[in-house]
């Protein structure tokens, strides 16, 4: 990836580590004593965790949607990062997420510090690790859409990753289950 093109991702990759800081602070704030209070909330979280992330896997198995192209140029348009608040408010809306605030929040909550220091304790280190992960994750993707151009690739690669997210999917629902079928 060239260092502009990684430059031009930095609001985009920001974003994303402000909007889970901030979910993370809302749900250790209350949100997440209120959620963790009513198990049945957390049940329905989950089980909508896992319906988001099969309903991805779909969409990984599904022919590449036809390029989008500017009306009036009658070029492709290439798609671009999202800016900084497109990428902190689309936080607001991952199920994933909220999933991970929920469990930093129980998380925290045991921490033998007061909740003050134990929010700022989880926001540090989720800022810490989510950073590099997403950058990783920017440099990984733009180095990995060369190799994808040959489509039968494309189709392996999207296939492996379509299985991968149905395998978290079940992961995460699976104790639900179990705990529903006992």
């Amino acid at each position: 990836m060239g260092l502009l093109k990684f430059v031009q991702t930095l609001p985009h990759l920001i974003g994303i580590t402000t909007g889970t800081v901030l979910v993370i602070c809302l749900t250790y704030a209350g949100l997440g004593t209120l959620m963790l209070g009513h198990p049945r909330v957390v049940d329905c979280m989950t089980v909508a965790c896992g319906a988001y992330l099969l309903w991805m896997a779909s969409r990984l198995l599904m022919p590449a949607a036809s390029t989008t192209v500017d009306k009036r140029s009658a070029k492709p348009v290439r798609a671009r990062p999202m800016r900084f608040g497109e990428a902190i408010m689309f936080q607001f809306v991952n199920p994933k997420v909220w999933t991970m605030a929920v469990a930093a929040a129980s998380i925290a909550a045991r921490f033998p510090f007061s909740r003050a220091v134990s929010v700022v304790v989880v926001a540090t280190i989720t800022a810490i690790v989510n950073s590099p992960c997403i950058a990783l994750w920017a440099a990984f993707g733009k180095a990995m859409r060369r190799r994808l151009d040959d489509a039968r690739t494309r189709r392996l690669f999207d296939g492996s990753m379509a299985l991968l997210v149905a395998g978290t999917a079940i992961w995460i629902v699976w104790p639900l289950i179990a705990r529903i079928r006992t």
